[in-house]
């Protein structure tokens, strides 16, 4: 029977053995309502199989940072129960014989990590590298800690890890990490476990949302003089605010500023101009929007020879004149091969724009 499916078994194990008694009694609903699911009960009417969108992903994330926060503070406030829709994945999936990568396999990992169960599952650092991106990297949810997001939020391309459940998770517990005390040792032993000499990305998604978040990983390059970290960021006051404070900007950190947020205003001229004399600032990295899409391919060498390449490259460069820039960097989508001596957003000698087409 599908009530044998992995997510079952697990919940029922911890209502039976793990929980308290108050615990007990809001799981004991989550779990009532995957049966009901699994035995095709009337009780739990779902119209369709999709999991949730964008919309209803933030707002269980917020009602989670919220839940996480209050035990920060002392209070006994509870997870929020698992969404039924995620439920319901799980046990479309089981009829295909799927048991991994589901939503309900996602929070049972968030599950534990927020009670401090033995917890292994979603790591603090994307570490095992990919076609596109093969360095260290961070993520936390996009829009929630971007404090200086704007037009960026149309395009932003973060959102499309939504459809992956351990990405979206990845991105929350991340989050919760950076407002706790075990949270960011967490983060800090990990950091700290990253071999000699390695490149590594913050953010990947997300940005930095308060000057002690900014504080806490400068103190961290500070610490690993070996690493070579960069990022992108839209926080542009914070960066201002930090350098307030008379601390000195790691030497090994490079700051890419991305397009798309509150500050192209010419409100805010005041502000660009100021952040882009901070010593850590490489120049901007912008997105722009062409009828042209980027060539496939697994390396940039391999991009650029493609036929479409030239017509790629110059779509780029004439929407980035439009908006005033003159000389651009067009990146191949890949990280790592990018230029001869290192990736183009690593490499402080390169202060022109770094231009890509929205995708």
């Amino acid at each position: 029977m599908l009530t044998t499916n992995l997510n079952l078994r697990y919940l029922a194990h911890l209502i039976e053995n793990d929980l308290s008694t108050t615990d007990k009694t809001r799981y004991q609903l989550a779990y009532a309502n995957l049966v009901n699911l699994a035995n095709g009960s009337e009780k739990i009417k779902i119209t369709t199989a999709t999991v949730a969108n964008r919309k209803q992903l933030l707002s269980f994330a917020q009602d989670v940072i919220k839940a996480y926060t209050a035990r920060q503070d002392g209070l006994d406030v509870q997870l929020p129960v698992m969404p039924t829709m995620w439920a319901h994945d799980a046990i479309i999936k089981a009829q295909n014989g799927l048991y991994r990568g589901t939503w309900a396999e996602s929070y049972n990992n968030l599950f534990n990590w927020f009670y401090g169960f033995d917890y292994k599952g979603l790591a603090i650092f994307a570490s095992d590298g990919n076609t596109k991106l093969p360095f260290h990297a961070f993520s936390a949810l996009p829009m929630l800690t971007c404090p200086g997001a704007d037009s960026c939020i149309a395009y932003c391309y973060s959102f499309k890890a939504f459809r992956y459940p351990r990405a979206f998770m990845r991105q929350l517990v991340n989050t919760l990490r950076l407002i706790s005390v075990t949270g960011t040792q967490e983060i800090t032993n990990a950091f700290m476990s990253i071999p000699n000499n390695e490149t590594v990305r913050l953010y990947v998604d997300g940005d930095i949302s308060t000057l002690t978040v900014l504080e806490y990983w400068f103190n961290l390059a500070k610490a690993r003089q070996d690493l070579r970290i960069y990022g992108y960021s839209k926080s542009w006051e914070i960066f201002l605010d930090y350098a307030k404070t008379g601390q000195d900007f790691p030497t090994n950190y490079i700051l890419n500023l991305s397009g798309g947020s509150k500050y192209e205003s010419p409100l805010y001229a005041n502000i660009k101009a100021r952040v882009s004399q901070l010593p850590i600032v490489r120049g901007e990295f912008i997105a722009v929007k062409t009828d042209i899409h980027m060539p496939k391919g697994t390396t940039s060498k391999e991009i650029r020879k493609s036929s479409n390449w030239l017509k790629y490259q110059q779509a780029v460069m004439d929407a980035a004149e439009k908006l005033g820039h003159k000389k651009v960097f067009v990146c191949p989508g890949r990280c790592g091969d990018c230029s001869a001596k290192t990736h183009a957003c690593g490499n402080p000698a390169l202060n022109i724009p770094i231009a890509i087409a929205v995708h």
